[in-house]
């Protein structure tokens, strides 16, 4: 059996506003993009990636940040939820310190990338969280979402 690539997802260009508190540092991806790549992919909603089956996936992330305040500590993570135990589980987990620029009013830029091996069920729906939204770097190439089906 063969590599088969499941998706490649890319950020909107606007931050979306949630309703859901639970939801506020979840991305929200564009699969309809000319860089988004969704071959026999789920995506219920456009936070949401769905394992179109069982396996061993690669999960891989990158979030590029960019922002002028100092001291921070930028997280992103890949979770899954699971229903038989109710719960969320992160897959793959990534910190950065950013000290900030020496002069003020200076910009900044940091990527977290993140990739990890995972046995996922079927159905199984993973979603991105990170620390600070807000400084989420929607330039193309710099922030997507992707698995991919290893065997």
């Amino acid at each position: 059996m063969g590599v088969s690539i499941y998706g490649v997802l890319y950020l909107p260009a606007a931050v979306k506003e949630w309703k859901n508190p639970s939801l506020k540092n979840t991305l929200s991806w564009m699969s309809e993009a000319e860089v988004a790549f969704t071959r026999k992919i789920k995506l219920p909603t456009n936070t949401t990636i769905v394992t179109p089956r069982e396996g061993l996936y690669y999960v891989y992330c990158q979030i590029g940040f960019e922002g002028s305040d100092t001291n921070l500590t930028l997280l992103s993570q890949v979770i899954t939820w699971h229903d038989s135990i109710n719960e969320n589980v992160t897959l793959v987990l990534g910190t950065e310190s950013v000290a900030g620029p020496s002069l003020p009013r200076q910009t900044w830029r940091a990527s977290l990338t993140l990739g990890s091996l995972a046995n996922l069920q079927k159905g199984e729906r993973l979603y991105v969280h990170v620390s600070h939204p807000e400084l989420v770097d929607y330039t193309e190439g710099k922030t997507f979402f992707g698995i991919v089906l290893v065997s």
